[in-house]
């Protein structure tokens, strides 16, 4: 109503007047009742001022209060409220970041249980393999082998024991067709025991056969395959052919670093065997580094009394001694024998 007056008074349009009072006029009258003291003209000389400086087209020094003023004043006079939804927005936001962490805790435990319940499985399945071949094995021992050598056994007479590991090898010829991990077993205890009476030829035949086999069935890389493969080399060797040797016991070090690591005592003897073939090719610095490496992590994951310890370090003496022959290196060498035969036994072939 007042507006209409004012606007009949004006002989103006009354929306076009409430449109001109809007914007900075407001800002003046709503500055002269804001309830904020500071925010308040502090005189009325000071709101004629401003009135004036409407009317004169300048700017006027009442504004509208901006966002951070108006929010600090609602905080102000709604403290309480505040800060209680602070406080459960800190324990909704604690909440979810406890939940998140039990989460990520359960799925990590779920995937490591699931993990260890893999290798259990895969351990009774290989502690299952390994009964079922060394089983087999006894048998044909003592069937095949030791059962010729039976005093009572008059047909045999005396019977040496190539001669027995002769005629277990034609008997293995026919059998265990089916079970090729018991063949390759077999194949590498007699392959051994020929190599230990000096039939080199025939026990490279027997190892080689069985490190294909395992090869094969086990994979490269699998520890009875690299076991396999060491013992074929040192057959090689013995032929006079060492650069074979080498090379093959180098790829079989790296099969045993990438699957079993650097101090497993696999990937170890593989090593000690490596540094052999190296000094027997007449590489006697590239030997050392190797041995002393080798004797290095041995002491460090097997001990001090492990056999292969004390093999290496007895090469290490040796090697000192060829490069380098003194006194002192004999003697150093002769204090390791009583610690060799006490804890490998004298008749140990190092």
């Amino acid at each position: 109503a007042a507006l209409s007056t004012v606007a009949d008074r004006r002989q103006a349009d009354e929306r076009r007047l409430q449109r001109d009072l809007r914007g900075e006029l407001d800002w003046i009258t709503l500055t002269a009742l804001e309830k904020d003291r500071g925010r308040r003209y502090q005189s009325a000389g000071e709101m004629a001022d401003d009135l004036q400086n409407y009317l004169d087209g300048r700017a006027v020094e009442a504004c509208p209060p901006s966002w951070t003023y108006r929010t600090r004043t609602f905080a102000r006079r709604h403290r309480t409220l505040l800060a209680g939804a602070a406080v459960v927005a800190a324990l909704l936001l604690g909440g979810i970041a406890t939940t998140s962490w039990q989460l990520r805790r359960a799925i990590e435990a779920e995937k490591q249980a699931s993990q260890h319940a893999t290798l259990a499985q895969e351990s009774a399945r290989e502690a299952k393999r390994e009964s079922d071949v060394a089983s087999a094995v006894i048998e044909f021992l003592n069937d095949d082998l030791l059962g010729r050598a039976n005093p009572r056994n008059e047909t045999q007479g005396d019977l040496s024991v190539r001669t027995l590991l002769d005629q277990a090898t034609f008997s293995l010829n026919d059998r265990f067709q089916d079970q090729p991990e018991v063949r390759a077993a077999l194949q590498e205890t007699i392959g051994r025991a020929y190599f230990e009476l000096g039939a080199a030829d025939k026990a490279e035949r027997l190892l080689r056969q069985s490190f294909e086999t395992r090869r094969t069935h086990l994979g490269d890389d699998h520890l009875d395959t690299l076991r396999s493969g060491r013992y074929l080399s040192s057959a090689l060797a013995d032929q006079g052919f060492p650069d074979q040797a080498l090379s093959s016991v180098e790829q079989l070090v790296k099969l045993s670093q990438a699957r079993w690591g650097d101090n497993h005592e696999t990937t170890l003897r593989l090593q000690a065997q490596l540094g052999h073939h190296l000094w027997k090719c007449g590489e006697l610095s590239e030997a050392h580094t190797m041995w002393r490496d080798t004797h290095r992590r041995s002491l460090e994951h097997l001990g001090r009394k492990h056999e292969l310890t004390l093999t290496v370090e007895a090469n290490l003496v040796a090697w000192k001694n060829q490069a380098e022959p003194s006194q002192e290196h004999l003697n150093e060498l002769q204090k390791l024998v009583p610690i060799l035969a006490e804890n490998l036994g004298a008749t140990h072939p190092m």
